[in-house]
């Protein structure tokens, strides 16, 4: 589903945060079928959409470079996402729901 044009909010449900050692993905987190997300980390991570039986994240997954915020949308089939962090130090990360204002 495409988001052309759009104004976004922070929608009124939380999103989360957390943290991620260095050469390794988080266990799969779950955002829901088309559901537009921002994510930013404080380092490089990797992200990869799929179910809660997917494969985790790994170093060729999308880039999310450190410090930028992305919004993405879960889209029908991938309704779960997982970071990998490939960077030296911990990342940080965190994301939150948006909507279409």
């Amino acid at each position: 589903m495409a988001t052309l044009s759009a104004i976004l909010v922070m929608d009124g449900v939380p999103g989360n945060s957390g943290s991620q050692g260095t050469g390794a993905s988080t266990a799969q987190i779950f955002v829901g079928n088309r559901r537009l997300i921002a994510i930013n980390a404080d380092q490089d991570v990797r992200i990869r959409w799929g179910s809660s039986t997917g494969p985790s994240a790994v170093a060729t997954d999308f880039r999310i470079p450190q410090n930028q915020t992305f919004t993405l949308d879960s889209g029908d089939e991938h309704p779960y996402f997982s970071l990998y962090n490939g960077s030296g130090v911990t990342a940080n990360y965190s994301w939150c729901y948006l909507s279409k204002f």
